[in-house]
């Protein structure tokens, strides 16, 4: 019995932690140079990979089954 109190204390006491560090974490953009370095860095990335035709649409490509066959 002692073995499941303990076993049961262990994972409330990491999901409590779990949750607090969750809690804890802003979602708010980046404040220091670092940070807003590397977010607009990654929205130039996004941008240019949107804009450079790697969309499934614009390759004009049939989806498997789409032609009726259905060996």
């Amino acid at each position: 019995m002692t073995e499941m109190l303990v076993l049961w204390g262990v994972l409330l006491a990491g999901a409590g932690a779990a949750a607090a560090v969750l809690l804890r974490r802003r979602s708010g953009r980046t404040r220091n140079a670092d940070g807003l370095l590397v977010e607009r860095d990654a929205q130039h990335t996004a941008v240019d990979y949107r804009a450079a035709d790697h969309g499934l649409a614009m390759h004009r490509v049939t989806p498997p089954g789409a032609d009726g066959f259905r060996g």
